[in-house]
């Protein structure tokens, strides 16, 4: 697998990983310990790109710490 194969592949699972964490804090099912929710997300900012999704991330992290709260 070439190097630019391996990249890819990783950024893939970085954004599914944001995405899944996303559709549990939408879901409002959040577990008790919130580390497997956040971790995937503050990843996912640091590597992505673009900006829109950066956004759109630390929207969904906010939406935790609201969501925690209650």
């Amino acid at each position: 697998m070439s190097s630019i194969s391996v990249m890819i592949v990783a950024l893939f699972a970085c954004r599914t990983q944001a995405t899944l964490a996303g559709a549990v804090t939408m879901l409002k099912c959040l577990p008790e310990k919130l580390n497997p929710v956040i971790k995937p997300l503050m990843e996912s900012i640091k590597k992505e790109e673009n900006e829109q999704l950066q956004v759109h991330l630390m929207f969904i992290g906010l939406c935790i710490i609201v969501i925690a709260e209650e």
